[in-house]
């Protein structure tokens, strides 16, 4: 995990009870402050959200993407994203975004998805974005699945007229099956 200022390691548990799902490596839970152990917190509550990359099909509409490009084995496609109609927050970032995701052909999967802001916005009347980029890279489970193994998220601009940048990277690695 990278996130700003920090870097750790952790395994995460998804099928572990509420608060026990993350296991940090380093640094010390000690040594976190208040908004990095909220941050762990929130991973340790939704360990298992956006880990599957079919998970990003909520924010492709059912009709107006367009093929952009596409090879034998995948077909990429640009569209604008569905924002989650019940949060105006993510209405008013959704609006200001594009995406693109590619999928395979042989066996139907989102392998990569992103969104990007073409310019810069004021999603409040306090604070400008000058950009924002997120994206994911997924690969196959033993099963087909495709999950996120690569996450990187960058947003810069200024707040209350306060420049900032917020970064995040994660990798999955080791999967292994829980369970049988």
């Amino acid at each position: 995990m990278e996130a700003d200022d920090f870097q750790g390691r952790a395994r995460i548990h998804p099928s572990r009870a509420p608060g026990q799902r993350v296991e940090l490596i380093f640094p010390s839970l000690a040594s976190l402050n208040r908004e990095e152990r909220q941050g762990l917190e929130g991973i340790d509550k939704d360990a298992s959200k956006d880990f599957w990359c079919h998970s990003f099909g909520r924010r492709i509409p059912s009709s107006g993407a367009v093929l952009t490009g596409q090879t034998a084995t995948t077909a990429t496609y640009s569209f604008k994203p569905v924002p989650d109609a019940s949060d105006k927050d993510d209405v008013k970032l959704m609006r200001n975004l594009r995406g693109t995701v590619t999928v395979a052909k042989d066996r139907p999967a989102i392998l990569s998805f992103a969104l990007t802001a073409p310019k810069s916005f004021k999603p409040v009347m306090v604070a400008r974005v000058d950009t924002f980029s997120m994206t994911a890279r997924c690969a196959r489970t033993s099963d087909g699945r495709t999950y996120v193994s690569t996450f990187n998220l960058r947003v810069t601009g200024s707040a209350m007229l306060q420049s900032f940048e917020q970064k995040q990277s994660r990798r999955h690695t080791q999967l292994r099956r829980v369970g049988a």
